[in-house]
């Protein structure tokens, strides 16, 4: 197995249930819609990030920019052309902004999507003419960015409180909308173009007068061509679509020039029914109890509680196979290639302890937590993530995970050195409605002077009997499965290892994912993954839902593994596209043409009583 250790960064641990998929190769975009993306829920939700936004969702408030004092400086008359140009055109969509207040013109310092990397851009604001001072927070407003140098456009965002919605748009609806939009906006540049698949999303949330107002969005690829095949990480544009089907918001990044003659001639590839079968001749499927919750989206920018709904009992993918080369047919052995059961397992059999903490306060989460795991969040400062803490109004009766979060106090007279190194931090979940403690992840912060790491089998154990603590109160069967071979990974050849980032935080932690076992069968999500300190032992990551054994699902399955298996693969098609792997900033020496299986169809799991597919979906309003 081979896996870059970018992958298993903070960012990237966000779904497990096609076995263990991380994005960040090359884009999340670079192997298609898969179900690890945006559609697929996840036995592994962890964010050790900081801050408590999950996966693509965040919580911005655009309008809060209005206490900043501008620049007073106007572009160059060429930019200034080029940006009025594209605002006037954006205006044939939304003319209602040809009435709007100009709230400020700057010139200003921005990260770039592609590379991370600050750069001017001149940005313009707009907003409702009749949105007074204590409503701005919530009026209509449109924001845009022009690069600095030849004003051609970067972003353009809009929020409109009329559009505030809690769904996502369908697959189609979403590629059909951006698409229709694209073509408006540029024109005869489509031909150069490929609308792709939707790939991920998020939220946008305000907070006024105590009501929660809530933005989704569904994120879609805009790729360009070579050779008339989509050329997937070719950089970072995007279109964001509503519910409704309205464009909110759009990126692009600064294009360079393509040498066509440097991507491999699709002439002499494989076919899809070929590479379907080297898939195919891969892909495993496992039996599972899977929450009912894990197949939904709450679709307001919260993950809920698992458990609360009837178990299913399905089957899955378990594992993740690499796009399939174009002219050898063969699983790209570079990039991904693993399953589940390829990873090191030791099944274990605990004493449940059956114990609830309930927490419904600031105060009794730091009260308690310092008396169950002795971490001293009475030195941090307590901040609030309105997105996660406050659900409004909307989908009460579906149980939230309610987080808060800690974060050491920063002094501005710290020097440099201490300034760099990661703060401390916590995010406590619970139960919105129990207040019950379900999860905790905990970054110790400062530096680590340990050189001598615990053992393997030292790491599992304090992992099994964290979780044993809040297990039921009796005999339990585990799966535990050692996330810790992904850590140490091959690189390909190309990869200067001199220049990989040696402040990966996964490097201080051992993981590992526990299912609990009935009769044999592996219930997803209600553990999960648990991380411990690689030199102490001491938690780091957990999350862990209440079980109820006796309300698990028959566990006779009507359909075999095989057949389940079939009915998947029908759901499957694979397209050509090509790839320039990408890692740490560096590029393999040339691009590659795969073929990328598409999971929109086969966006769910099979039910293991009918053999029919249950898709992925979302709760309604």
């Amino acid at each position: 197995m081979k896996l870059p250790l970018s992958l298993l960064s903070a960012k990237s641990f966000r779904m497990l249930t096609v076995g263990v998929f991380m994005a960040g190769l090359l884009t999340t975009a670079a192997y298609g819609n898969t179900p690890a993306g945006a559609e697929v829920k996840s036995a592994l939700a962890v964010q050790s990030q900081m801050g408590a936004s999950t996966g693509s969702e965040s919580s911005t408030v655009v309008s809060q920019r209005e206490d900043q004092i501008p620049e007073k400086e106007t572009p160059p008359e060429p930019v200034q052309k080029k940006m009025d140009d594209f605002i006037a055109k954006i205006s044939q969509f939304y003319p209602e902004l040809k009435q709007m207040k100009l709230l400020y013109l700057q010139h200003e310092t921005n990260y770039q999507e592609e590379s991370g990397q600050p750069a001017k851009v001149w940005y313009v604001h707009y907003i409702d003419p009749k949105a007074t001072e204590k409503e701005r927070a919530v009026a209509y407003q449109v924001s845009f960015s022009f690069d600095d140098e030849d004003g051609s456009p970067r972003s353009f965002h809009l929020q409109n409180p009329a559009w505030a919605n809690l769904e996502d748009p369908s697959p189609s609806l979403a590629k059909e909308k951006a698409t229709e939009f694209f073509e408006n906006v540029f024109g005869i540049q489509m031909k150069d173009y490929e609308v792709g698949d939707s790939f991920g999303g998020g939220a946008s949330s305000v907070s006024y007068e105590g009501k929660q107002i809530l933005w989704r969005y569904t994120r879609v690829a805009v790729e360009r061509r070579v050779h008339g095949i989509p050329f997937q990480n070719s950089g970072s544009w995007s279109i964001d679509v509503d519910g409704a089907g309205h464009i909110v918001g759009m990126n692009l990044s600064k294009e360079t020039a393509i040498d066509s003659a440097r991507f491999p001639d699709p002439s002499s590839a494989v076919s899809p029914e070929l590479a379907k079968k080297a898939f195919a001749d891969r892909m495993k499927m496992e039996l599972v109890y899977m929450p009912q919750e894990n197949l939904n989206k709450p679709g307001n920018g919260f993950e809920v509680v698992f458990g609360r709904q009837p178990m299913r009992l399905v089957y899955q993918p378990d594992g993740f196979i690499s796009p399939i080369d174009a002219f050898t047919g063969k699983p790209d052995s570079m990039l991904y290639n693993f399953t589940i059961t390829d990873l090191p397992q030791k099944k274990v059999q605990v004493k449940g302890e059956g114990k609830a903490i309930y927490c419904a306060s600031v105060d009794e989460v730091r009260k308690k937590v310092k008396a169950e795991f002795g971490l001293p969040l009475n030195e941090l400062d307590y901040i609030t993530d309105e997105l996660h803490e406050k659900p409004g109004p909307v989908n009460v009766n579906i149980p939230k995970i309610h987080t808060y979060n800690f974060i050491e106090k920063r002094e501005p007279s710290r020097n440099k050195e201490e300034v760099s190194e990661m703060p401390r931090y916590a995010a406590v979940e619970v139960e919105s409605d129990t207040g019950r403690l379900i999860g905790i992840r905990y970054q110790k912060g400062g530096k680590n002077n340990k050189t001598q790491p615990i053992s393997i089998d030292r790491a599992r154990e304090e992992a099994v009997q964290l979780i044993q603590t809040y297990l039921p109160k009796e005999t339990v069967s585990l799966r535990v499965t050692d996330l810790a071979p992904l850590t140490t990974p091959e690189y390909p050849e190309w990869v200067d290892k001199t220049k990989i980032p040696k402040n990966d935080v996964t490097e201080d932690r051992m993981s590992f994912l526990i299912n609990p076992l009935y009769n044999g069968i592996p219930i997803e999500g209600m553990v999960g993954f648990v991380s411990v300190d690689k030199y102490t032992g001491n938690m780091v990551t957990y999350r862990a839902f209440p079980i109820d054994f006796k309300k698990l699902p028959f566990d006779t399955p009507g359909i075999t593994l095989e057949k389940a298996k079939e009915t998947y693969l029908q759901k499957l098609a694979f397209e050509k596209k090509y790839i320039w792997p990408e890692m740490f900033d560096q590029k393999a020496p040339k691009p590659s043409l795969v073929y990328v299986p598409d999971f929109t169809a086969a966006g769910g799991v099979i039910d293991a009583y009918t053999g029919e597919l249950i898709p992925y979906m979302q709760y309604k309003k």
